[in-house]
């Protein structure tokens, strides 16, 4: 949760100790990884929360007691919240159960996390980024030479193939707050295929917003397309395997007491067949 603040006085911002300082320095990407991607009713699968770099290892064990939710969706059984979490490796899990065929999604939200990053840090993470206009706003306002606070909080989605019945479901938000939605159906994916997709956002669509992905064990953020004013963009899914997609939203927070800009981070997961 966030650290008690103790004041804030002369543009600078006192935090107690309790303020968590990051190794490194910036948030690692969070995943929903399951065992399997493609099922059969009522089988049961693994599913990994992984946070990490590399696409889809972990370097991190996701502390449980930041879990906001995880829940389970389909076609008629609806949203169901889903416990049971065990730490194994570097990678919190936990079991599910798919009874229908059709598309069921996952979705997780992790409460909100505060970081404070040197002036180098931060200003190499808005470049890296490609949020180069925020960079030259903190240049305008003077605080290029200044460490920087922020405030992240991060969701995750996978869709899983259940049986050979096809569905809506996989078009259909879960309510998380910033949220990937693909605009074609997960088993019609192949090798090559291009997927359009939407970012939301409150549940709105997102405009100027840059989507990243890979597959496994390629480097990250080998794809990359921005969105549109209608929060749409497409990606070229060039190889079969487990892919992901990831989008970044940052904004510049005005007389917040405990941070100075506030992210958000969303992924989706999902297999692209042969």
């Amino acid at each position: 949760m966030f650290p008690n603040v103790v004041r804030r006085s002369g543009g600078a911002l006192y935090l107690a100790l309790a303020l968590v300082i990051a190794t490194p320095a910036f948030p690692h990407d969070l995943w929903i990884v399951p065992g399997k991607f493609v099922i059969q009713p009522g089988e049961k699968v693994r599913v990994f929360i992984n946070s990490g770099d590399g696409f889809p290892v972990s370097d991190a064990l996701v502390n449980v007691a930041r879990i906001e939710s995880l829940t389970f969706h389909s076609t008629s059984s609806g949203e169901n919240r889903v416990t049971g979490f065990v730490a194994d490796g570097k990678s919190l899990t936990a079991e599910i159960t798919a009874s229908e065929p059709g598309t069921a999604a996952l979705a997780l939200a992790l409460e909100p996390h505060l970081i404070r990053l040197k002036p180098e840090e931060f200003n190499q993470y808005l470049v890296g980024e490609g949020l180069t206009q925020l960079a030259k706003l903190r240049e305008a306002l003077g605080e290029s030479e200044e460490p920087a606070v922020e405030r992240y909080t991060k969701w995750a989605k996978a869709l899983l193939i259940v049986g050979d019945q096809p569905d809506e479901l996989w078009s259909r938000p879960t309510g998380l707050k910033m949220e990937i939605v693909p605009q074609a159906p997960p088993r019609a994916l192949r090798r090559g295929a291009t997927l359009p997709v939407v970012v939301l956002f409150e549940g709105k669509p997102l405009p100027d917003v840059t989507i990243v992905g890979g597959r496994a064990g390629t480097p990250a953020h080998r794809v990359r397309a921005v969105t549109d004013p209608d929060g749409e963009a497409s990606v070229v899914l060039e190889e079969a395997g487990r892919w992901y997609l990831r989008a970044l939203h940052v904004i510049r927070l005005q007389d917040d007491p405990q941070a100075d800009w506030e992210s958000f981070w969303t992924t989706i997961t999902f297999e692209v067949q042969v």
